[in-house]
């Protein structure tokens, strides 16, 4: 359950929970992450934010120094690789995908099959699959203002969370199954012949 799993995260009950999945390392975007995490406590007052990454990789000790340099070590919590994840994203509240580029993201389908709500940059290797405003927030890539701004949004608005992440799941389930890889798959395959 929800309270369980942040009980074994040290996750308040009401804290708004922001989540990343992604390998650690500088080309993800973590290091832009932190940046906005600690601008978004910052300004936030209401209800505790922290932020959780799962996953790991070269970097994640920068990462954590760079987390404790900002004085946010304590809420901005590095699980490492784990086989929970799916337990830990029914826990978040939203998702961060700071990503400097991808091919196609996993870990972007993963939270909109979770049911939340994504902020991404605009670069369209990783906002592909977010509908800006109905599946997720998308942000001018590297403004950390803009990206700390989208956030603030999904902070401050439980119902625009709420239909956003019900919209990502259902466009997730829809367009990104394995049914619907195979055919569109296939009728690219018929097209070429």
């Amino acid at each position: 359950s929800r309270t369980k799993m942040r009980t074994l995260l040290g996750v308040p009950e009401d804290a708004y929970l922001v989540s990343l999945v992604s390998r650690a390392t500088f080309y993800k975007g973590l290091d832009f992450a932190i940046q906005v995490i600690a601008e978004l406590i910052a300004i936030t007052r209401e209800r505790p934010v922290y932020a959780i990454h799962c996953g790991d990789g070269p970097d994640i000790g920068a990462f954590r120094a760079l987390a404790a340099e900002k004085r946010i070590a304590d809420r901005f919590l590095f699980l490492g690789r784990r086989a929970d994840v799916r337990a830990i994203l029914a826990c978040a509240d939203v998702a961060l995908h700071p990503s400097r580029g991808e091919a196609m993201s996993l870990a972007v389908l993963e939270f909109m099959c979770a049911g939340l709500p994504v902020v991404v940059p605009d670069d369209p290797s990783v906002c592909s699959a977010i509908k800006d405003g109905i599946s997720g927030l998308i942000y001018p890539a590297g403004n950390v203002f803009a990206a700390v701004h989208a956030l603030q949004k999904l902070y401050e608005d439980e119902s625009m969370r709420r239909r956003l992440g019900e919209t990502a799941r259902t466009a997730c389930l829809r367009e990104h199954s394995i049914e619907e890889t195979n055919r569109a798959f296939g009728t690219l395959v018929v097209a070429h012949l």
